[in-house]
């Protein structure tokens, strides 16, 4: 893929990862501030139902469960804690260690006493983290005393740390899954464009290559006249015939592009009738019967009576002439030309043109109907073919909606079947 194209391909792979990567930030960035926001408010109101002290919506008391609540004084000295749905007063029972291995609950009441004292030294309400845990804290201000809920948040931080990093995975794999169908998706539609551009290409080459041949049989002749000017009409004669024919040639190749390019025009209206195919067949077979003869060529023709087409008559009579042309110039001498036209059941009509002859390589045989292709360029300029009989055929089925196809044995036999609607 040449510079230009991949530039393009570039810009259209990060344009399009940039506004899919834009769209599912947008997305999860929504869907997680949604959620998150669900579980604070569900959080809030179930310390709305603490305060108020209706259990019925809010979780149970459990000792260093998911709840609890301090009753502080003025000075933040704490007066009691309610735990298991009881009230502790003298903190000395927990501040001490016991003995008999529940030496836990002096650990675990520390713990909430520090919980406590952060909660002191903090707004009306926070979130505290402490221990790798996370509680929402709620301040409710009493005479000369300040009462603080404890929720345990923990699993909702946990919950949107597991979804954040499930986002980030998916996000991960979804942005490769998408370059990957990018990627292929950018080849596949800059193939046509590349392709279009190397056959405009291709076309200014060859049109030029051709269009020289005769510009410089005409310039020629024409320096050979400005240098004689004592020739006159009948001893220049010679040097006019090359000027009448590069023009002539000029002509052929200009009427040939045109007609083409005509051809090619899909949408252009083209009235259509019922053609009698048989009638038009035999008059390309008795336009071209004489150059079979000159090659002494077999000429075996099958054509069925009354086989009607419907569309333009200008179209199909091409279709028939260019084929058939093109078999008798690769024939070999004293070789076989077979022309038939066939009904193929009562929708479809085939066309085939075989001649046996040195054939089309393989490798040749998907560019037959490119512009000006030539396979024996030795032959062709003996011709004077400029290698578009063909392009017109493939322009004018098309225009049929038909079909048209070659096959090929290296130094056998050439077949080309055209398969039209009737």
């Amino acid at each position: 893929m040449q510079a230009p194209f991949k530039k393009a391909r570039n810009k259209f792979l990060i344009l399009n990862l940039s506004i899919t990567t834009v769209i599912m930030l947008a997305a999860f960035f929504s869907i997680y501030t949604i959620f998150e926001l669900t579980l604070q408010r569900e959080n809030r109101e179930i310390l709305d139902h603490l305060i108020l002290g209706d259990d019925s919506n809010g979780p149970q008391h459990l000792l260093f469960g998911q709840h609890f609540s301090a009753l502080l004084d003025e000075d933040g000295n704490i007066l009691s804690m309610s735990m298991m749905n009881e009230e502790v007063v003298d903190f000395n029972q927990l501040l001490t260690p016991l003995e008999n291995g529940w030496d836990w609950l002096f650990r675990e009441a520390n713990y909430y006493i520090e919980l406590v004292q952060e909660a002191w030294s903090g707004p009306m309400e926070e979130t505290i983290h402490l221990d790798n845990s996370t509680w929402m804290v709620r301040t409710v201000p009493l005479e000369n005393q300040y009462r603080f809920e404890f929720l345990d948040t923990t699993a909702t931080t946990n919950t949107m740390a597991s979804l954040l990093s499930t986002f980030f995975f998916t996000g991960g794999i979804s942005f490769f899954i998408i370059f990957i169908f990018s990627t292929l998706y950018a080849n596949r539609t800059m193939k046509p464009i590349v392709t279009m551009w190397d056959a405009q290409k291709s076309f200014i080459i060859n049109a030029s290559h051709e269009l020289k041949t005769p510009l410089s049989t005409i310039i020629s002749s024409s320096d050979v006249l400005q240098m004689t000017p004592e020739e006159t009409i009948g001893s220049g004669k010679m040097w006019f015939d090359g000027i009448n024919l590069g023009t002539a040639r000029m002509t052929k190749l200009i009427n040939s592009l045109l007609t083409l390019t005509k051809f090619e025009e899909l949408n252009v209206p083209m009235e259509k009738s019922d053609v009698n195919a048989s009638v038009l067949l035999w008059q390309a077979i008795n336009l071209i019967e004489v150059h079979a003869a000159k090659k002494k060529i077999q000429f075996i023709k099958e054509v069925d009576d009354n086989i009607y087409f419907k569309g333009g008559e200008q179209l199909i009579l091409t279709i028939f002439e260019a084929i058939l042309e093109n078999g008798i110039k690769y024939a070999n001498t004293e070789g076989t030309v077979t022309v038939s036209l066939k009904q193929q059941g009562k929708q479809h009509a085939v066309y085939t043109v075989s001649n046996t002859g040195p054939g089309i390589p393989k490798e040749h045989l998907t560019r037959v109907f490119d512009r000006f292709y030539r396979g024996d360029t030795s032959r062709a300029s003996e011709t004077g073919d400029f290698g578009l009989g063909l392009s017109l055929v493939k322009a004018a089925v098309n225009q049929l909606n038909g079909k048209i196809q070659v096959a090929s044995e290296v130094g056998k036999i050439t077949t080309f079947t055209v398969v039209l609607k009737k």
